[in-house]
């Protein structure tokens, strides 16, 4: 059955991010400390508000439709949580007072402007060949087997791992940085928001209003060259199977990409999509603001509509479970 969804939300609740680590956890940073999922009571998609403890924010761990304070919940820097990523050296998270390790073994650490961070209003993390790179309010900085380097003194909005290199992005230019510093000149470049790796060996990094892909022999150069600008509020980027690229984009809908043609779906022309998840069984779903969408190669397969077409109930975030169950975000639930 479709979902039944509430006609009022309360106002300014929203889940910030979703996080699936490898262990197949499911982590949820709540923006003013509510959450909605299935109701255990009659397994129906009725989201559920849970008021986390009269909190602004919080991190939960979400299993079996209940939300669970993390065992190192009292190590955490903030509950306001802007990041997560899981490297061989443990989970860390990125909040605005600083960054927490949990290690392994249960231990944690907190790290700061006192160990190196160019602030500790984290903004991104990414994990390339198990280096941690942290983006943040005034700068990247790399952690390794507990040291903390700073790269540069420049905002952090967007990190993307390259190889064993990272992309930083502060908004106008994009500069690529390996474990010692930057490596060549910035690219001018607005935004970055997603990297992929297509069969061919090119890169392709999407910004903004901008598609663009590196050859595979200007690694070095880290030069690349624009393919499309077609792509004006672009949200998502997603390589299938077949060697395409998917485009979310607010001012263009849902773009299939290939052999350098953007083509948009019909069935999303009146739409905003937000992100574009492969799943294991070949199949992609989109969140719009129509619901949510699973589609086969260009042709839907099915649509789940939630009953309401207001931007704040269109679905955003997208995580496939270990148990093949998937797990989204509006703004308010």
């Amino acid at each position: 059955p479709e979902p039944v969804v509430d006609a009022r939300p309360p106002p300014d609740r929203y889940v910030r991010h979703l996080y699936v680590a490898p262990d197949g956890t499911l982590w949820a940073a709540l923006g003013e400390g509510r959450l909605a999922a299935e109701d255990p009571e009659n397994q129906q998609a009725r989201p559920v508000f849970v008021d986390w403890r009269g909190r602004g924010a919080a991190l939960v761990k979400v299993t079996g439709g209940r939300f669970v304070s993390p065992p190192f919940e009292a190590a955490l820097p903030s509950p306001w949580v802007w990041d997560m990523v899981t490297s061989p050296e443990g989970f860390f998270v990125g909040t605005e007072r600083g960054l927490l390790q949990v290690r392994p073994d249960g231990s944690t650490r907190v790290f700061g402007t006192k160990d190196g961070l160019p602030s500790d209003f984290v903004t991104a993390l990414e994990v390339a060949v198990n280096r941690v790179f942290v983006g943040t309010a005034a700068g990247l900085a790399v952690l390794g087997e507990g040291r903390v380097k700073r790269l540069s003194d420049d905002p952090v909005l967007h990190v993307l791992a390259d190889g064993s290199d990272a992309l930083a992005s502060n908004g106008r230019e994009l500069r690529r940085y390996d474990a010692d510093g930057p490596r060549g000149a910035p690219l001018p470049f607005e935004g970055a928001r997603a990297l992929v790796r297509t069969d061919d060996g090119a890169t392709w990094i999407l910004g903004d209003d901008v598609l663009a892909r590196r050859a595979p022999d200007a690694v070095e150069r880290n030069a690349f060259i624009t393919v499309t600008t077609d792509v004006r509020g672009a949200r998502g980027l997603l390589h299938d199977s077949e060697d395409g690229l998917w485009v979310a984009s607010i001012g263009h809908g849902l773009l299939h990409l290939r052999h350098a043609i953007a083509r948009p779906l019909e069935f999303f022309a009146d739409a905003t999509p937000f992100g574009v998840l492969a799943t294991r069984d070949g199949h992609l779903w989109v969140t719009s603001t129509k619901g949510l969408t699973e589609l086969e190669g260009e042709r839907v397969l099915r649509h789940i509509h939630l009953g309401h077409e207001i931007d704040v109930w269109a679905p955003r975030s997208i995580v496939e479970l270990a148990d093949g169950r998937l797990a989204f975000s509006a703004l308010d639930v």
